[in-house]
Formats: structure tokens, sequence, C-alpha cells
């Protein structure tokens, strides 16, 4: 029997538009999701594109058990158009990561093949983001400036993660959060921040990609929530509120004069990942 397409769909969250979603039930699925993009204050006073991009894709794989993949990333705001770049990467990890990318290989190796597939990025997917023009009305000098920061590239931080039978694999690289926690909010998994580390579209990854898999059975039987976001969000107590209370505490951040865009998602399981599972 074929997978209903019910089962199958994908979230993009545009950079300029408020976005928040409480607790989503996919009980077929054995798992639910909460997320949301909130722009900085002054990207919305100025009606400008904030510099996170989120994407969220769920379905099933061949042998119609459950997949998601998921990214978050953070463009560079020091550099040209780093929100174009965010918005690029996060649709070429997820089509990367939907594919059989991460499959059976380790986690080094995962790393390193990641590592080259963005040093090789296709044209068609570069072009589009050093090519992104520059409004004809931009003040000469701010041009001069802006076609230098062209010259060194578009950059971003990213965080892709990906979830198929019996394994989950990320791959993080730059300034943000990613935990993956037990039924008790213990640690099974904690990504550092890297504040040196990003993808050029000039020169590749600067920096590291750090990957990681989460394969055995016992380990993915104790696994429950999976938390990513943005370095506008920082507090890993909130996971615990409600999405009232959550919401609560954005609005509260976004008061700020130094608000920063913020992206989040966090994922709970209701059953123990290491199981077979049929759709």
């Amino acid at each position: 029997m074929a997978p209903s397409t019910a089962l199958t769909d994908t979230i993009k969250f545009r950079q300029s538009h408020l976005d928040v979603r409480p607790w989503t039930d996919l009980p077929s699925m054995y798992w639910r999701y909460r997320l949301g993009y909130v722009p900085s204050t002054e990207s919305l006073t100025t009606q400008q594109n904030g510099q996170d991009y989120l994407e969220l894709r769920f379905g099933v794989d061949s042998k119609r058990h459950p997949k998601f993949v998921f990214a978050i990333c953070d463009g560079v705001g020091s550099s040209y158009r780093g929100d174009v770049a965010a918005r690029t990467m996060g649709d070429w990890l997820c089509n990367t990561m939907w594919g059989k990318w991460g499959d059976t290989i380790s986690a080094v190796q995962l790393g390193d093949n990641l590592w080259k597939r963005l040093k090789e990025m296709p044209p068609e997917v570069v072009n589009p983001i050093d090519d992104e023009p520059i409004p004809d009305d931009i003040p000469s000098l701010m041009r001069s400036a802006l076609n230098r920061q062209r010259e060194v590239g578009s950059q971003t931080m990213f965080i892709g993660g990906r979830m198929t039978q019996g394994k989950l694999s990320f791959a993080s690289c730059g300034d943000l959060r990613l935990s993956v926690l037990d039924g008790d909010f213990n640690s099974l998994y904690t990504y550092r921040p890297d504040t040196d580390s990003r993808w050029s579209s000039k020169r590749g990854v600067i920096g590291e990609i750090v990957p990681h898999v989460i394969d055995d059975p016992e380990t993915m039987n104790r696994v429950r929530h999976i938390i990513a976001h943005s370095d506008g969000l920082k507090d890993a107590e909130l996971w615990w509120l409600s999405d009232a209370e959550l919401q609560e505490h954005i609005e509260m951040l976004q008061k700020r004069e130094d608000s920063d865009d913020i992206t989040y998602i966090q994922i709970e399981f209701t059953n123990d990942l290491g199981q077979p599972q049929l759709l």
C-alpha cells in the first residue's frame, strides 16, 4: 500500500514574517513538533529580511518507516546577503538529507562527505547567491562596501538533522544550538556553538563541520527530545514551558533593543526509536 500523502509535508519559514506554531501532533508517526521564526525588532521595523531560515520536511522512506529532516541556518550579517545564503543552504541541506545521505556511514564519513559536497557546490546553487543584485537606489559609498562584501562571498552558519529508521544524523557548523535529550531532559548529545565556523559561497566551509550519529538501539530508545535553535534564544530550560509560556518569553526578548532573530524547533518522540515502525 502506498504511503498516505497526508503524512508528507514541507514547512519553510519566510525571513520577513513572524510565524510561530504550537505543538502539532503526528500520532501515526509517533512524534510531535513545535517550531517558530521570530524576526528581530529591527527586521520587523524596517521590513527587511532577517538572517535566520528554518525548514522541516517529514514523511516516510522507501520501506514506509517514518522519516524527517530539518535545517536551521543563520546568515552572517556582515557578509553579502547572508539572508540569501541561509535560505539557499537550508533548501540544499534538506534536499541532500532527504535522499540517501547518511544512511550507512559513520559520523567521520558523514562530516567528510558533507565537507566535500559543500566545497564543490554546483554553480546553479552558488551563482544565484553571488549574483544577487545590489538595488539601484543604494548610495555610491554603500554600493562600494557591498561590492567588497560580495567579493568575499555570502556566508551562513547551519545545523542539519535527519531521522530515519533506527538512526539520527546531525551536522553542525557555527553559532547555533542543538541538544538531544531523554525523557527527563538529560543530555544524550549537545553541540557546542562555534562562532568562527560558517559556510562561504566563495570558500566553502570555514572552520569545521561537527557531525554526530546516534544509531545504537539502546541510546535510540532513550531519545525523547531534539531541540535546535539559533543564537537569539539561549535558555535551555525554556523547553519545559507550555506554548503560551514560551511565546510570552519570546515576546519579552523581542522588546529588547538588541533583540536578534529567533528560530527554533523542538521534536518530541512518543515511543522507542530503536524499535521497528511501519506506516
